[in-house]
């Protein structure tokens, strides 16, 4: 019954309602933002930040060092981000004081990147959904050799497999073998928080003929390390399985999820960062009407099982109660 009247009300809420947001970000171009709950989120936990001009660029194309500073924010955090450098160049083409090189210096020790195989790395050039997709699951914890992720003729594919059964795609319009462009990427990587952290067990370890040891199979599994009754950063009753550490668990344990209503009583997801308000979107809708509405149209829109399930139904239009009607 919680469930039928949840999505009657989140269908009759869009009457006249428009999204809302916090606009933690406060970007000049927000307008221009497709994902804003993402990039609000991002942003209020310190990994993407905007230009000096106070725009977040959301079309431009996201670069290769960008992408190591974005990766090593979400799992260093803002602080331990910064402190980072480079004793000395960790690639031919990335000078040991250039401002990017502490982030890529530990994105590859961390294994999330390889570079591209000429000891260069190529800071400001671009990259597709496929790569940003390959070092996000690495820091969830995918094993590059062992998922086929490192240079060879599938890995674009394998990423885009782990891509889609992690969720890093939900809700984001993109074609992965493209560029990502900024927006798309503060999704995939506002994704990436929600999505389980893995590892593996069982590894078979073989010697090749030089002595090297290499382990060619392990069991990956979905890590419970936190605790198994319920999401730390959500706490909802829907669905959530609460017995798998989610990636913003882990290294943003006081960023937070709860439901709320807006000032127009529309209900709203609120994210929450150190108890400080970072978002605030409208729920997907499950139906939108449009133009005039009779209780008819909502009825037939809801189903028969919802709307006779509902025992009391108030519909609001710009924050004001337009009518109540009860079985």
């Amino acid at each position: 019954m919680k469930k039928l009247l949840a999505l009657v009300l989140a269908l009759v809420m869009t009457l006249g309602l428009a999204t809302v947001g916090a606009n933690a970000a406060d970007f000049k171009d927000e307008s221009s933002i497709e994902y804003e709950e993402a990039v609000n989120v991002m942003n209020g936990i310190g990994v993407i930040q905007g230009d000096d001009n106070g725009n977040f660029n959301p079309k431009g194309t996201l670069t290769r060092e960008q992408a190591a500073k974005i990766v090593a924010y979400m799992m260093l955090g803002q602080k331990g981000a910064d402190s980072l450098s480079a004793s000395a160049a960790p690639y031919s083409d990335v000078a040991a004081d250039r401002w990017s090189a502490g982030a890529i210096s530990y994105c590859a020790t961390e294994g999330i990147i390889a570079g591209l195989g000429d000891g260069t790395f190529n800071p400001t050039g671009k990259l597709t959904g496929h790569q940003f997709a390959k070092m996000l699951l690495v820091a969830l914890g995918y094993d590059a050799k062992l998922e086929g992720l490192e240079n060879n003729s599938q890995w674009a594919i394998n990423a885009a497999k782990l891509a889609v059964s992690a969720g890093l795609e939900d809700d984001l319009s993109i074609v992965m073998s493209q560029d990502i462009s900024r927006d798309q990427a503060a999704m995939m990587a506002f994704n990436t928080l929600k999505a389980d952290m893995v590892a593996y067990e069982n590894p078979i370890n073989v010697k090749t003929g030089d002595g090297t040891e290499v382990i060619v199979k392990a069991d990956r599994y979905k890590v419970d390390n936190l605790r198994g009754n319920g999401n730390i950063y959500d706490g909802r009753d829907e669905g959530n399985d609460g017995d798998v550490d989610k990636f913003c668990e882990v290294y943003f344990p006081d960023l937070k999820l709860t439901d709320a209503d807006s000032d127009f009583n529309e209900p709203v997801n609120q994210w929450s960062y150190k108890n400080v308000t970072i978002s605030e979107e409208a729920k997907k809708a499950d139906k939108v009407l449009t133009g005039a509405v009779t209780y008819q149209d909502i009825y037939n829109a809801a189903g028969t099982a919802a709307m006779n399930n509902v025992i009391e139904l108030t519909i609001y239009v710009d924050g004001v109660q337009l009518a109540t009607a009860g079985n």
